[in-house]
């Protein structure tokens, strides 16, 4: 069930008036600073290279990583961030979310390059928002298997069957922690150092942007997957160092035994072993 590759080309950078003196400290990552676009910068849509309408504090932008891939940037501090080998300041206006989702997928080539589009932001991790778009990978619902290029013969099968089981694991390297200057799923709660992008909104309905706020709404997330979907969850946590994180991933997982709590090391050894032992995944 490969869905389509779409290509993008890189034109709007250039065109970009970015704001790149805020500060220079992201989470403790000197450098690592979110390069707001100007209120008035104009937006591209989707894979197009049109321009559309502008929006205040636009963030996203479909080109931006072949962009950086090419060895552009955004702004004239920051270094050529490929391949991601270390920690390296990153800068652009879509910085914490550089790369867009893989659906489910069969070829191995494509989920290495997927794999080889990605590298760490300091911050904003909602584990919740990454859980819900897992479930929507896994859903038969047409909404979504139009939406990740499924044909009819690869979508994936109804939840309610019991002859298949669905399996989603979760891998994380940090806890919850939510956007202060830049937009994650939710909005974000400091205003002070962001400049042209003006005030930070914040989402309706959320109960608070903090790290126990974030937890309940992971786990929330993930009871309704196991309970409502049936969908095994496994989580794995990489270099991990707070308590009360990895005890957020053994209730996501339900079970103690599913959660994993290792190092960066022992990650191809755990997932051999969740696919031999756990999975029984066969050719």
């Amino acid at each position: 069930m490969t869905p389509p590759v779409r290509q993008v080309n890189s034109s709007y950078f250039t065109g970009w008036v970015t704001n790149c003196t805020q500060y220079d400290e992201q989470d403790g990552v000197a450098g690592a600073r979110n390069a707001y676009m100007n209120k008035s910068g104009d937006c591209s849509d989707d894979s197009k290279r049109e321009k559309t309408s502008t929006i205040q504090a636009c963030v996203s932008d479909p080109n931006e990583f072949e962009y950086f891939a090419s060895g552009k940037k955004a702004c004239d501090w920051q270094p050529d961030i490929f391949p991601w080998d270390q920690l390296r300041p990153v800068s652009g206006p879509q910085f914490n979310c550089p790369t867009a989702m893989l659906g489910l997928s069969e070829s191995p080539k494509q989920v290495y390059e997927k794999l080889d589009h990605m590298y760490p932001v300091p911050g904003g991790t909602q584990l919740d928002v990454g859980l819900m778009w897992g479930l929507r990978a896994l859903s038969p619902r047409k909404e979504w298997t139009e939406f990740f290029g499924y044909d009819n013969d690869a979508k994936p099968r109804d939840f309610s069957l019991t002859e298949n089981r669905k399996i989603m694991i979760v891998l994380t390297d940090g806890e919850n922690v939510a956007p202060y200057h830049y937009e994650g799923y939710y909005g974000c709660f400091d205003d002070t150092d962001r400049w042209g992008a003006g005030d930070c909104w914040q989402s309706k309905g959320t109960p608070n942007l903090t790290t126990k706020g974030l937890d309940n709404l992971t786990i929330d997330a993930c009871d309704a997957i196991r309970d409502d979907y049936g969908v095994e969850i496994y989580t794995v946590a990489v270099d991990v160092k707070k308590k009360a994180a990895l005890k957020t991933m053994e209730k996501c997982a339900g079970d103690k035994s599913r959660a994993y709590d290792v190092t960066g090391d022992e990650l191809k050894s755990t997932f051999e072993m969740l696919a031999m032992r756990s999975l029984r995944l066969t050719k």
